[in-house]
């Protein structure tokens, strides 16, 4: 009786964690993408390890044909494509906050306008404008307020001065944090503030790096950068620019093939778009939802699920023993019904069916029992929090926490095979004497 008590205690709560952690990581990666009606997919990386490094071998962009791809899954009403600044470049800044310019390398993405249009302060653009001789030509200056908004005076050695356009850039949302919490610490630097950065100028070269020395790497361009807003959207310490800027930069070392490649795509979904199919076709492209907070949460949810399942094996290893114990002082018990089985004919294999039916008798019980219960338990759990649930829409309803016959039959199995397993170590011994022997006691 103790021995299935431990067998239920374990395979319920298997169930429980089992049925609730895959629903809720379900829920997460299948629903909560489309509460924002977007996602961004990448390419699945493949790589060949090498010691420390990985060699990438394939799965790097995106090409036109993808996007094409992309755009004729069902749900998906629009894709945008990414493309990663593939070439060193630095950035010079810092006068205007700390009284002296410093350098440092950056790393930057080109981002679509229309994506980051909630991002963009007020007053300022993040629109590029054509870069070429003759656009310039057509603006003399002498001094910036010569100049359109968004424009610089521009001026060159043994040439008239002319209108550029800045470069506009985007910085993370934590990018001030982090200055705040430990550089202007560690420096003595004075604090910043968001709305004050805005509109901030700095030079900007492409093609050389600290990291190689400040050396110039192919062709080398130089730029003005003007910050004009903060995304929460961006990787920490990446900044965002005009995908038609970075892709034409990429150009000038990685020829014009650059200007087709992209490094993701945002998808933008119709309204109650089927994500999990939507899933399905991305994946069937070689591509993957890139990490969003639905996608950690998903996988924090799996990593407790995880403890939580290796916590009810360890209960089902202690029961399997308990079972084993249980099962040799039955068949301790019985040595004389089973001496005379062996002697009117009875094979130890057939000895050990019986033993293993019974076995298998109790498996089912307990198991079944044990997942009755924790249907019963979920059910009472969901309901007690159906008012915390009702606040996020893809977890309330019964599809996310509703009984899974998979995970109830797997747990029935589980129970089953340890019952079987300690019956049959446990009376192993005891069946395999000689029937004189057992009879003797």
């Amino acid at each position: 009786m103790l021995a299935a008590v431990g067998i239920a205690l374990g395979v319920g709560s298997l169930y429980l964690f089992l049925t609730i952690g895959s629903g809720l990581s379900d829920a997460f990666r299948s629903s909560a993408p489309s509460q924002s009606g977007r996602v961004e997919v990448v390419p699945k990386p493949v790589d060949l390890q090498l010691g420390m490094f990985r060699l990438g071998v394939g799965g790097e962009s995106i090409d036109e044909r993808m996007l094409a791809d992309l755009a004729r899954v069902p749900g998906v009403q629009k894709v945008s494509a990414k493309v990663r600044l593939v070439i060193p470049a630095m950035m010079t800044a810092g006068a205007e906050w700390i009284g002296s310019d410093f350098s440092f390398d950056i790393v930057a993405e080109g981002v679509p306008s229309e994506l980051v249009a909630g991002d963009v302060g007020e007053g300022f653009s993040f629109s590029v404008f054509p870069h070429s001789p003759e656009h310039d030509l057509d603006h003399p200056c002498k001094q910036d307020s010569d100049c359109e908004d968004n424009h610089y005076c521009r001026n060159e050695a043994f040439k008239a001065g002319f209108c550029r356009a800045y470069v506009p850039v985007l910085a993370p949302k934590d990018f001030v944090g982090l200055y705040n919490d430990f550089l202007s610490k560690a420096h003595g630097y004075p604090r910043l503030d968001e709305e004050m950065l805005l509109g901030t100028v700095a030079e900007l070269e492409v093609g050389r790096s600290i990291l190689g020395g400040g050396r110039a790497r192919g062709l080398r361009q130089t730029e003005r950068a003007r910050l004009v807003g903060f995304s929460s959207d961006l990787p920490s310490l990446a900044l965002a620019m005009p995908t038609e800027f970075v892709a034409r930069m990429n150009a000038t070392t990685r020829g014009a093939a650059a200007l087709t490649e992209f490094h993701s795509a945002v998808l933008d979904l119709t309204l109650g778009a089927d994500v999990a199919s939507i899933r399905e076709a991305i994946e069937a492209m070689d591509l993957e939802f890139r990490g969003n907070a639905a996608e950690r949460a998903a996988q924090m949810i799996n990593t407790g699920t995880a403890v939580l399942v290796s916590a009810s094996v360890a209960v089902l290893t202690v029961a399997t023993i308990h079972v084993m114990h249980v099962f040799m002082l039955l068949v301790l018990q019985r040595r004389q019904q089973i001496a005379v089985m062996r002697a009117v004919g009875a094979s130890r294999i057939d000895v050990m069916v019986t033993v293993a039916l019974e076995a298998i008798l109790v498996g089912v019980i307990s198991g079944g029992f044990a997942v009755i219960v924790a249907i019963g338990m979920t059910r009472l759990l969901v309901r007690s929090t159906s008012h915390l649930l009702h606040e996020f829409s893809y977890l309330s309803g019964s599809s996310v926490f509703s009984p899974n016959l998979r995970w109830a039959f797997t747990c029935i199995a589980v129970a089953t095979l340890c019952c079987v397993a300690g019956a049959v170590l446990g009376a192993a011994r005891t069946v395999t004497k000689d029937p004189a022997v057992l009879l003797k006691g």
